[in-house]
């Protein structure tokens, strides 16, 4: 009897110590299991600060782009000259209205993304040729050309207009599209064919 008690004391003292052990692990798992969650939601939260600012740094350079771009339509627009701008493919990027109006007699939306040729019925086929030869011998000197034109309004009249056409680069310098403002000599060059003309007969005279 003596000798079952001290081995049942010895199972009970084993088994106590067995759970104790147990018990440690258990708490130094939780423990570092505590850290490491501790650890991730840092980390997490510096991720999320990051995530924040970088959100407003898009947010605020979106709204100064925006705030350019209705700045640069404003300049545009109150212009007096027709301008336009084109792509690498000769597409209509954008035009102020006075071109929209007074020379294709169409909305802006109506214009953007298309070509003259694409227009025939406000850009005749030959004119609409003439322009795009003039416009890619602006993209091959890469710098300003300037030509006169006839140009066929929306109200059926044709006049006289100096394009004057440069090409557009990228961030990484290369040709991305050009830019044309149009003058109209019509009353000039009408002028000076009427000094020509009485020069002509003072001659005579």
């Amino acid at each position: 009897m003596p000798f079952m008690f001290w081995i049942l004391i010895v199972l009970l003292v084993c088994g106590a110590a067995w759970g104790a052990y147990r018990h440690a692990r258990l708490r130094l798992r939780l423990q570092q299991t505590q850290k490491q969650l501790r650890s991730c939601a840092e980390k997490v939260e510096v991720l999320l600060g990051k995530h924040d600012a970088e959100v407003e740094r898009h947010m605020n350079t979106e709204e100064k782009l925006r705030s350019y771009l209705q700045l640069m339509d404003s300049v545009i627009n109150t212009m007096p000259n027709p301008v336009y701008f084109k792509d690498e493919n000769g597409l209509y990027q954008g035009c102020n209205k006075v071109f929209a109006k007074q020379i294709l007699g169409l909305t802006r939306d109506r214009i953007i993304g298309r070509r003259p040729q694409d227009l025939p019925d406000r850009i005749p086929p030959d004119l609409a040729a003439g322009y795009q030869r003039e416009e890619l011998k602006a993209i091959e000197k890469e710098g300003l050309h300037m030509f006169e034109a006839r140009v066929q309004q929306a109200d059926g009249r044709k006049r006289d207009f100096l394009f004057s056409c440069a090409p557009l680069t990228d961030a990484k310098g290369e040709f991305s599209g050009s830019v044309t403002v149009l003058s109209d000599l019509t009353e000039k060059n009408r002028a000076a064919q009427d000094r020509m003309q009485n020069e002509k007969l003072q001659g005579v005279l």
